[in-house]
């Protein structure tokens, strides 16, 4: 796959100024146009972020009268976080090898309307037509409901083969959660197109990986420094519940879990729970800015190398957030908990303890 080369920023007011019609030409193949309109923000900046190829991208647009067009080369559609310079609230949604519209509220984002982009089309029916017909879920742990979950993304996946954002689905729903069997066989029902996307090939991969961090194995040994340069390894906290979390500064889902880990560790340090933080940074000052500002207290470990340390081929990590859960013997007991998943793991933990 071709490498992204640098985004580039086309102004409102410049393609008005040059009295250019302001999408005249078909976009060419491989080429996204976002235009888009923010109300309730007349002036400041929209930022859209998005991962390939394991680098971050960030690219800005100035708001000329709430009105905004960004452009750039990308190879397939991808999934992206919207931002609006005075908000707090961000937008996921997926872009597109062509022209796609945003209408936006500045203090709304949740409600954003795109058009324009097929794959968001379809993350919205997977949201409303396949997981909002899911019935609700009637205590924590329903396991009716987590199958009613599985069902739907399965449902989804086999309905939109040829949709980029099925990979996305498959990846999330069955990749993340170890659900190998299944992944598999919905991975052979993709069209070679997606197949062949950012998401397939992360799928490919976690699939045909070795099973060096599968439940019930030991801890694949590792020496990382922190943040002065001591290493420390993976075997110093036998004798504790360890919760190893791979995260980076920039990477909008693991910042949002981290309140839920920083809640845990307060809660259960002082019973045995450890967490040991190993960043995907290359940056060292936004590593350790980004701990501080929420709250990581526990050690904090990386080698600067992003996706290209040992670590991540060593524990499979092809995306972030990830982590492991270990036991007192430093076996994994489970992987990749989340949200919920995690609050209810951690208090099953140390219930009564």
């Amino acid at each position: 796959m071709t490498r992204i080369s640098s985004l580039f920023i086309t102004t409102l007011a410049l393609m008005l100024s040059t009295g250019a019609a302001l999408f005249a030409a078909p976009v060419p193949d491989s080429m996204y146009v976002i235009q888009g309109q923010i109300d309730g923000a007349d002036s400041g900046y929209v930022y859209v972020s998005y991962e390939y190829n394991h680098q971050p991208h960030l690219d800005s647009a100035k708001l000329i009268q709430g009105t905004f067009v960004l452009s750039g080369y990308m190879p397939e559609p991808l999934q992206a976080v919207l931002k609006v310079s005075g908000s707090m609230q961000q937008f996921p949604f997926f872009t597109a090898t062509d022209t796609i519209t945003i209408k936006a509220h500045k203090q709304r984002l949740f409600d954003t309307e795109v058009t324009g982009s097929p794959e968001q089309q379809a993350y919205a029916s997977y949201r409303r037509d396949y997981m909002g017909k899911v019935p609700p879920r009637k205590a924590p742990g329903d396991t009716a409901f987590a199958r009613g979950l599985d069902k739907a993304a399965e449902d989804f996946i086999l309905d939109h083969t040829g949709n980029y954002c099925a990979a996305m689905v498959l990846y999330d729903k069955f990749i993340v959660y170890m659900n190998k069997p299944t992944a598999r066989r919905l991975y052979n029902k993709l069209e070679p197109k997606v197949q062949q996307s950012a998401y397939g090939k992360r799928i490919l991969y976690m699939l045909d990986s070795g099973n060096r961090t599968g439940i019930g194995m030991k801890a694949p040994y590792f020496e990382l420094p922190d943040s002065n340069g001591v290493k420390h390894a993976v075997t110093e906290f036998r004798g504790k519940y360890v919760l190893i979390d791979f995260w980076a500064s920039w990477c909008v889902p693991c910042r949002k879990e981290n309140p839920g880990l920083v809640k845990a560790y307060q809660q259960y340090h002082s019973k045995g729970l450890e967490i040991v933080s190993i960043s995907l940074d290359s940056n060292k000052p936004q590593w350790l800015a980004s701990a501080a500002k929420d709250n990581l207290t526990w050690l904090q470990l990386c080698d600067l190398k992003a996706y290209g340390g040992a670590i991540t081929e060593l524990y499979g990590v092809h995306a972030i957030p990830q982590n492991y859960m270990l036991d007192k013997e430093g076996n994994i007991m489970a992987v990749n908990l989340r949200g919920e998943k995690w609050v209810e793991f951690v208090n099953q933990l140390f219930a009564g303890k």
